[in-house]
């Protein structure tokens, strides 16, 4: 299927009405219009005033259907809607996970505001490099997304957020899964620990601190003596108060990767030095029946350690593994 060429009389009604209604008039989708509008620089009409009837749709439906309601593009009505403050549809609906805790979801760092694009335009992604953008997604904080996907472009305010917020502030917010933000924060090469995680741990461990709990750590230690001096206490409290640099998360590496490998449950095995040398000696399934361990547990641990995978040899069908004759 070829595509009609534009005509003289088409490109005269370019940026004279809406790019809906020129749409509507000429056979031609809308997205086609902005795109042959903006190549020849033709500006885009100016957009009626809002009327209250507009404004009280939205965040009722999905922008887009609002859009088609009220003539007007996606961008106008998330646009007006971000400046009026009025949530998305899809953030006014219940969630399958239930109500979420403000204090857990909280950004500390913001504002954090959309850019203003358009589709079809590019923008730089930290992860992808050079995209086009395709629209706006429905989270409570709209951002562009790439060209026939749902994937969000990673730069601007959100690259801002992924560095200093928690995980959990950035899922909820932009409407995405927390493994997308450890993603995003590895291809950033940001620590797991930011400063907005260290105040939702701090949060949650004091919102776990309940009466009953607190009485029985209190029961638990009362009459015990201890050596330190007033003077002693208030400094050693003082330094666990303390924010923790750089240097002392360093430091302390090698002694949370020690930590890490011990067993949760008691009936959980521990791996010992003999058994990890014969990670990527031999095939996974062989070390596998050795250690009386499952195949997906030594391939994990294979793979935590950095080992190569050993290929096997000589296997039926494998004509490097038989002697020529």
């Amino acid at each position: 299927m070829t595509l009609a060429r534009w005509t003289p009389r088409e490109i005269k009604l370019l940026g004279i009405r809406p790019d809906a209604v020129v749409a509507r008039r000429i056979g031609r989708t809308v997205e086609a219009v902005s795109l042959k509008r903006q190549a020849l620089d033709i500006g885009a009409p100016l957009q009626p005033p809002w009327s209250d009837e507009e404004i009280k749709l939205l965040g009722t439906q999905p922008d887009r259907a609002v859009g088609k309601l009220i003539g007007r593009s996606l961008v106008a009505v998330q646009g007006k809607r971000l400046v009026l403050g009025i949530l998305s549809w899809k953030a006014k609906t219940a969630r399958e996970r239930g109500p979420v805790d403000p204090e857990k979801v909280k950004l500390l760092y913001g504002p954090y505001a959309p850019p203003r694009t358009r589709r079809g335009r590019f923008l730089p992604c930290e992860l992808r490099g050079t995209v086009k953008v395709g629209g706006y997604s429905d989270g409570p904080i709209p951002w562009p997304i790439k060209w026939r996907t749902r994937s969000l472009i990673l730069f601007g305010d959100l690259v801002r957020a992924v560095r200093q917020e928690s995980a959990m502030g950035v899922a909820y917010h932009w409407a995405v899964c927390t493994d997308l933000v450890s993603k995003w924060r590895r291809a950033l090469g940001v620590e797991p620990i930011t400063a907005g995680t260290r105040a939702l741990k701090s949060h949650v461990q004091s919102e776990a601190l309940t009466p009953a709990l607190r009485a029985h750590l209190s029961r638990i230690k009362t009459g015990k003596p201890h050596k330190l001096t007033p003077g002693g206490k208030a400094r050693l409290l003082a330094a666990l108060h303390r924010p923790k640099s750089a240097h002392w998360f360093r430091s302390m590496a090698r002694h949370f990767a020690a930590r890490r490998g011990k067993p949760v449950r008691p009936s959980d095995r521990v791996w010992t030095p003999k058994e990890e040398r014969l990670l990527g000696v031999r095939p996974d399934r062989e070390v596998a029946r050795l250690l009386k361990r499952s195949v997906g547990a030594v391939s994990a641990r294979r793979y935590a350690r950095k080992i190569p995978c050993a290929k096997p040899t000589g296997r039926r069908g494998n004509p490097q593994g038989r002697q020529r004759q």
